[in-house]
């Protein structure tokens, strides 16, 4: 949702006025920076509202029946195209890779909403519970 920025006014002269003393100038230039500067906060707060949140989930897997690293691969690519598909997060191996049974994996949203991205994740890490069963050895979630 876009809201326009607030703009404060800066007071104007009279119409009629004539600003030629120094102090007048001084007053209305430190009036143009109080305004200045509250409309500067007021966009800063702004920005920082919509600030994207990167979360991250990461799974420690552990395939006990695996007796290679073409056994490991087939339960890692067929868990991460399938995270991949159904929930639109970006998902590697990202430790283990020369360990026959053991598998570091991690899931990444990106959001605008950080209740949203948890629950993404949440959701990510229930299927690949349900998937995995014993072999899911721990998972954590952090946010960037």
């Amino acid at each position: 949702m876009f809201r326009p920025y607030y703009v404060p006014r800066v007071p104007a002269l009279p119409a009629n006025a004539r600003s030629t003393t120094v102090g007048d100038l001084a007053k209305r230039t430190a009036a143009v920076r109080r305004h200045t500067a509250v409309a500067l906060l007021v966009m800063l707060v702004e920005a920082s509202s919509m600030m994207p949140v990167l979360a991250v989930l990461t799974l420690e897997v552990h395939i006990e029946h695996s007796h290679s690293l073409k056994d490991k691969r087939h339960v890692v690519k067929g868990l991460k195209d399938r995270l991949r598909s159904r929930f639109n997060v970006a998902v590697a191996e990202i430790d283990g890779m020369d360990s026959w049974q053991r598998s570091v994996i991690a899931a990444v949203t990106v959001s605008n909403d950080r209740t949203h991205a948890e629950k993404v994740l949440q959701t990510v890490e229930n299927d690949a519970a349900n998937v995995l069963g014993s072999m899911l050895v721990s998972t954590g979630l952090e946010f960037v």
